[in-house]
């Protein structure tokens, strides 16, 4: 899809450019955002998670860990093997009807139902005048359109399709710099608009899980500068939190991934980069020392904290939350050309943008395997691929010739 492919090559480009330029500048200033202009009624629902690290407890002190100290390389140990069905993994790939003229955009899953956006492009524009969201039943194939906003007069895009266990979320943006991000509520089918912003560099860039929804978002302070803060909204409470100390972005397309109610992020403080995990339930954290802000795609489910410090060709870190101990592995030793990955579990997802498929590499055992191998061989990468609830990871594949997508679960004993 055109837009999916400028959006990856302006994130690779602008990550470069910011790399080019860490030794001479640095994000915005890191102080402490307690001016952040809000309406009213967010007042009363934003409260702060402080990640100021001369405020973190004994407790979350003693857990800090530094990459100074000796990371093990586990390359050597990591050995390739069939995929058995012991490993009890499902792995299967729908094909989805498109209208002419149409394009799949982002996908989102949630018990049994696929999700799906429909967009009509305008030709030779990144934007389009019409998008509709799709909800699809895996086992009947039955569809029902969620929401559509019909032939609009001005351009837009919706990107960013994500399901909770109560919502679905997308962002609604314009060429103007205008965003707002809405929610669909599967008990009473409502649509209502959660949050926006009239005057923003960029546009948010969500993740979800449980009763989380998270992203970066640009802010003005009482005195006129902007400044990046990460937002959390608690679906229980209709609540928001910010974390606001010293929140560093590589790029735009920055999101805060969060696993097993453990969300990870960056935080820049000084000349040190600290990766940082918060347990949005109990209030946990652990905090990682980098020597290089090259930290990039942080997942952390709490007994596991993954992250890499290149594109493609790059060193995976594996950070074990029990023993406090870092290991890593190169993938160029197993050819391997790293497009993205996620956590199920204690099974690292690989999507290899070399041979086209998802891997799993078992973290207990070292075992390495190709999980789509047996599928349909097709022409198309997956992108977009994440995981869900319930142990479930999506992908899309899209050729000139059809769109699919990808579900695997993995069943846990």
């Amino acid at each position: 899809m055109k837009i999916e492919l400028k959006k990856i090559i302006i994130f690779f480009i602008s990550c470069l450019c910011l790399f080019l330029a860490s030794c001479n500048s640095s994000l915005e200033s890191s102080s402490n955002i307690n001016e952040i202009i809000f309406n009213d009624t967010e007042k009363e629902n934003i409260s702060k998670i402080d990640n100021n690290n001369e405020q973190v407890s004994k407790k979350d002190s003693d857990e800090n860990q530094s990459l100074s100290s000796q990371v093990v390389d586990i390359s050597e140990k990591i050995v390739k093997v069939n995929l058995n069905k012991k490993n009890n993994f499902t792995v299967s790939e729908l094909r989805v009807k498109v209208p002419t003229k149409a394009v799949v955009g982002d996908i989102a899953y949630r018990d049994g139902m696929l999700y799906y956006v429909l967009v009509y492009p305008i030709p030779m524009s990144d934007y389009t005048f019409q998008v509709q969201i799709i909800e699809q039943d895996l086992d009947t194939s039955e569809t029902r359109i969620i929401y559509d906003t019909g032939n609009l007069s001005s351009p837009f895009y919706i990107n960013e399709l994500r399901s909770t266990t109560s919502g679905l979320y997308w962002v609604f943006y314009t060429p103007n710099n205008e965003w707002k991000i809405l929610r669909y509520d599967f008990a009473d089918q409502e649509i209502k608009e959660l949050r926006s912003n009239n005057n923003s560099s960029f546009t948010p860039s969500l993740d979800v899980a449980n009763i989380f929804v998270s992203w970066y978002e640009e802010v003005q302070g009482n005195d006129g500068t902007k400044k990046n803060v990460l937002m959390i909204y608690n679906e229980e409470t209709d609540s928001f939190m910010n974390i606001e100390h010293d929140v560093y972005m590589h790029s735009a397309y920055d999101r805060a991934y969060i696993r097993n109610n453990n969300i990870a992020y960056m935080t820049q403080k000084n000349s040190k980069y600290f990766l940082v995990v918060d347990n949005l339930i109990d209030t946990e954290k652990t905090q990682i020392e980098r020597m290089s802000q090259n930290t990039l795609s942080i997942y952390s489910n709490g007994d596991y904290t993954v992250w890499k410090d290149n594109f493609y060709n790059c060193n995976v870190y594996i950070y074990e939350h029990k023993t406090k101990r870092t290991m890593k592995f190169n993938t160029e030793q197993f050819n391997i050309k790293l497009f993205s990955m996620d956590l199920i579990s204690d099974k690292l997802l690989i999507n290899d943008w070399n041979t086209k498929d998802i891997l799993v590499l078992d973290i207990k055992t070292m075992k390495l395997s190709n999980l789509t191998k047996e599928l349909d061989s097709n022409e198309g990468s997956y992108v977009l691929g994440r995981t869900i609830e319930n142990l479930h990871y999506i992908a899309r594949s899209t050729t000139k010739d059809e769109t699919k997508i990808l579900i695997i679960n993995l069943n846990e004993k």
